[in-house]
């Protein structure tokens, strides 16, 4: 047998190491390098009667360079440099082969455990452990054999009966490559100045820093195969001078490795001998190929020969990288219509791809166009001036191409443009205080040092979804403007901009004017005097006089500091002979119609005013052909309308055959939905002082009757074709709807993944929640949610809906079923919200669970047909959405309601006296101008409603023949309301 003397530092199995015969050597560790006396061999410390016992296992992965060798020696690293131990310690070490990984969760028993153990030293360690920092080695009086295979216990006691002057202190590994850092049973210990307990009553995963001199017999078989642990078996993403990492196999003197593109193969690598380590790094002078799968074989070799039958193992190298991108800027404005591209070269390629569109991710101008392999290229076919472009560089090699690589955009340099236009932007992205932008060929300029900006903004704007937002800070002087293109004929005194305008307060200026160059905002040269603005949108025309400069400024009129105005529907215009009327308003609107009225146009038209509408929110060109014509007045009906349905409408005056104005700023207005109706309503009599009636309706098919104390608002009683009421005294009218649910609709984004950055919280609505309003009466049916992993399946929580005082209106548990993040959980809420501004919905109070948000990439607000999800309540994140996704919801459409009286007669001798025994009938209907009344003497009054719930006709004593010539065409509801107290409702069509 030959010695070696081994000094064998534990860590992972992963760490590298030399073997060198007849003399020691030391392995890096994992962590280290900390002082310690809690999980050292020693508590050398300065108490007396200071001692400690501690006890670890080494896992066998760890030992398998001293496989089945003798340990002659044990070191421990002493981080001290100065100071040496007293004569009063002793120190006792114990070993042990086990099978176990841990001892337990129990406290261990001292004396069972070295009762199987070999004491290998028991002495006073002071000269041992000297006066200086290092590996200390203690001399084994007993020599231990370490079993291949076995996990390795130690067990160390010391005790001291004086304090040392100066405590001692130990290195101890905590490492999690080298400890199992989430097994808190493989430590030990106790350390007290009393007398030693039975039991180590402490449990941790750290542990002294140990090594050995051991013995280790010449090898007498080949050496078992290794296990490659780096890149993983099927691992995907390799770096192309990937580190390979190898379990340490035992007697083993050296590695060899093949590395090839097939099974088994060596064309990249042929049986190298590494030497006795368990790492080897691919030279970064010859790196592996891009996008390229290979298959590794790792080979213990010694004295007797190689491992046979190893396994190679497979992986798949990254993808080449994207090249970084120097030129056109990102986002860089005025770039030249046949730009050159610049960019690095990226190490392996052999050439690069460029793709080009007008949109986002597009690629309608160059799709992968191969430049080869330069880092720099010139377009030949020129671009569109005036165009935002979106472009990406990708490298490739012959293997691999490049994937998910930055796309960039840049804008053309703009060419002079001519009146007419104009511009309103909706089609530009939104900007912010540290994104400054404009639309393209527009600029936004100001002086130099400036704490000013301007941004298109998506709050509040005149004609959605965006206006533009010009911002002075600080600044109480100098240039803060929006300008225009450059426009040739803006100054030849037949030109004018007419645009929308608010303050954030009222009394804020805004100034028109023009530049000479959008490089000198000094230029600037104001059109008349600054405007005035409020805090509500208006329209301003401005005429611009002959000899002006060719660009169009909007110029903050500042006043005083962080003041904000804001600007929408800019046109810029001829000056018109035939002026467009203003002050647009809709009224009396019902399902099927409304009535549009305005302003007159300072140019009285001729040949009337023409009117466009339409449920699209695209303003009409100037050919597009008017619904109605030559109205002489100013208002008009609208119909035939559909009922629940958004419309834009917009105004032009005819002043002469060929003179026409512009059209007119738009209004929007929503007809309203058709309810159902009530058929009949019949009243009811109590014979008697008191007592209790039912009342009873009919509907149109598939309505729902509902029952209320009051004509508006009060409280609903009941549901259903007939109400019982409780004991009454006196007459008293209830009244009666009828109602019915629309198509189910969503607001909001679907999932988190719609919008940007991912995260989650457990905030209840206590403290965060978003925010609505509901423009028109809905059912909320269901919203979804997303739990993440950290809550149980089984977890129960709610959502919460509160009114904008912050009352609560309804909580709605759920059983958390779902807990991936991505997958949605729907809670069915079913909940009808009235017309209201400010609703909150969150997480029920005191019920949160984590769920996921997102905290970028909203954009408020989102709106719809009846809800519109208005921000959320955290200043500081203005574009978070908190938890609630896919708000499905349906509208309510309920029918005025039918009053239904109850008499109550004292004097009565019965039902039957009350009853009304046969039904009054109306006739002819169809009618067309007269409606007759079979029995007359039985009806009190009748009301005429139209099927909006509006009275437009109460005849308090009718004949027998009703003359109805004043209503329009259309279907009423004829209420009759009988002398006994009852009502009899009947629908009737005017033909």
């Amino acid at each position: 047998m030959k010695k070696l003397n081994l000094l064998f530092l534990l860590l992972m199995s992963l760490c590298t190491y030399q073997m060198y015969l007849g003399q020691s050597f030391t392995l890096a560790t994992c962590s280290s390098g900390l002082t310690t006396n809690t999980y050292g061999p020693m508590n050398s410390v300065t108490a007396t009667d200071s001692k400690n016992r501690i006890a670890f296992i080494i896992p066998a992965s760890q030992l398998a360079t001293i496989a089945n060798g003798t340990i002659t020696s044990t070191y421990f690293k002493r981080l001290s440099s100065s100071g040496s131990l007293n004569s009063t310690t002793n120190f006792k070490i114990y070993l042990k082969n086990v099978t176990v990984t841990d001892f337990g969760a129990a406290d261990l028993d001292w004396a069972s455990e070295i009762g199987t153990a070999t004491p290998v030293y028991d002495s006073n360690p002071d000269t041992a452990v000297g006066s200086t920092s290092g590996y200390k080695k203690f001399l084994h009086s007993t020599n231990f054999v370490y079993t291949l295979g076995s996990n390795l216990a130690v067990y160390l006691e010391y005790s001291q009966t004086a304090g040392q002057a100066a405590a001692i202190a130990w290195d101890y590994e905590y490492g999690a490559s080298c400890v199992n850092s989430s097994n808190n049973n493989t430590t030990k210990y106790v350390l007290t100045t009393a007398a030693f307990g039975p039991t180590l009553t402490n449990s941790n995963y750290r542990r002294p820093v140990i090594a050995f001199d051991a013995t280790v017999p010449p090898p007498t078989t080949v050496p078992p195969c290794t296990t490659v642990s780096s890149p993983a078996n099927a691992a995907t993403g390799v770096s192309v001078t990937p580190t390979f990492t190898w379990v340490a196999s035992p007697i083993t003197s050296s590695y060899s490795i093949s590395l090839g593109t097939t099974p088994g193969g060596t064309n990249v690598i042929n049986n190298v001998d590494v030497g006795n380590v368990t790492t080897y790094s691919v030279p970064s002078a010859s790196p592996l190929a891009y996008s390229t799968q290979y298959y590794l074989t790792v080979i213990p070799k010694n004295g007797i020969g190689s491992a046979t039958g190893c396994n190679a193992s497979t992986f798949t190298t990254t993808t080449i990288p994207c090249p970084t991108v120097s030129a056109p800027a990102s986002a860089a404005a005025n770039v030249s219509i046949t730009p050159t591209i610049t960019w690095s070269a990226v190490n392996q390629a052999t050439g690069y791809k460029l793709r080009i569109g007008t949109s986002a991710g597009a690629s309608d101008v160059m799709n992968d166009f191969d430049m080869g392999n330069v880092t720099s290229y010139t377009l030949t076919t020129p671009l569109n001036n005036g165009t935002v472009y979106y472009y990406t560089v990708k490298a490739y090699t012959a293997t691999s191409l490049s994937a998910s690589c930055t796309e960039r955009s840049f804008s053309t340099v703009c060419v002079s443009t001519t009146v007419p236009y104009a511009q309103n932007f909706d089609t530009t992205a939104t900007g912010s205080s540290s994104n400054i932008n404009a639309p393209i060929c527009w600029s936004f300029v100001k002086t130099a040092g400036s704490a000013g900006y301007g941004y298109v903004s998506s709050t509040g704007p005149s004609s959605s979804p965006n206006s533009y937002y010009l911002y002075n800070s600080s600044d109480n002087s100098g240039n803060i403007m929006l300008v225009s293109p450059q426009t040739t004929n803006l100054a030849d005194g037949t030109r004018r901009v007419r645009f929308m305008a608010k303050g954030g307060s009222a009394g804020y200026t805004l100034q028109i004017g023009t530049l000479n160059s959008t490089s000198n905002p000094a230029s600037f040269t104001a059109i008349g005097s600054s405007i005035a603005l409020t805090n509500s949108w208006v329209s301003y025309i401005v005429n611009i006089p002959a000899g002006a400069d060719q660009y169009l400024a909007f110029k903050h009129g500042l006043g005083g500091t962080s003041r904000g105005v804001y600007i929408d529907d800019v046109f810029v215009e001829s000056i018109p002979t035939c002026i467009e009327p203003t002050g647009l308003t809709v009224g009396t609107i019902t399902p099927n119609s409304a009535n549009l009225s305005w302003t007159a146009s300072t140019t009285p038209p001729a040949s009337g005013y023409d009117v466009y509408y339409t449920t699209s929110n695209t303003a009409p060109a100037m050919t597009a052909v008017p619904n109605i014509t030559g109205v002489s007045g100013l208002s008009t009906p609208l119909s035939p309308l559909t009922p629940a349905t958004t419309y834009y409408v917009w105004v032009r005056s005819h002043c002469s055959g060929t003179d026409i104005s512009v059209w007119s700023i738009g209004a929007t207005f929503r007809t309203l939905c058709q309810p159902p109706a009530i058929l009949s309503a019949n009243g009811a009599a109590v014979c008697g002082a008191s007592g209790s009636a039912t009342i009873t309706a009919t509907a149109d098919a598939g309505a729902t009757i509902t029952w209320y104390d009051a004509a508006t608002g009060g409280t609903v009683l009941g549901a259903g074709p007939s109400y019982t009421t409780p004991v009454i005294t006196t007459n008293t009218t209830y009244y009666v709807s009828a109602k019915s649910n629309g198509a189910v609709t969503t607001v909001g984004p679907a999932s988190p993944s719609v919008l940007g950055s991912i995260s989650s919280s457990n905030y209840d609505i206590g403290t965060y929640y978003q925010i609505f309003d509901v423009t028109s009466p809905v059912v909320l049916t269901s919203i979804d949610v997303f739990p993440t992993s950290t809550v149980a399946i089984g977890t129960n929580s709610a959502i919460e809906i509160r009114d904008n005082s912050g009352a609560t209106l309804i909580s709605v548990p759920y059983t958390v079923s779902v807990n991936d993040g991505t997958t949605p959980q729907t809670v069915n809420l079913n909940y009808a919200l009235p017309v209201g501004t400010g609703y909150r919905i969150g997480q029920g109070l005191g019920a949160a669970v984590n769920l996921n948000r997102n905290t970028a990439g909203a954009t408020y607000p989102f709106t719809s047909s009846s809800i519109n999800v208005t921000g959320n309540n955290f200043s500081s994140g203005p574009n978070y959405w908190y938890y609630i996704y896919n708000w499905k919801f349906s509208g309510v459409c309920e029918s005025a309601r039918q009053p239904v009286t109850v008499t109550v007669n004292a004097s009565c001798l019965g039902t039957s006296e009350v009853s009304t025994k046969e039904t009054v009938k109306l006739y002819p209907n169809p009618f067309t101008s007269t409606l007759n009344i079979s029995d007359v003497a039985k009806v009190q009054s009748i009301s005429i409603v139209d099927l909006a719930g509006r009275i437009v006709k109460t005849i308090e004593t009718p004949s027998s023949v009703l003359h109805l010539e004043d209503l329009k065409e259309g279907m009423y509801l004829v209420t009759l309301h009988m002398k006994d107290g009852s009502q009899q409702t009947i629908k009737a069509m005017k033909k």
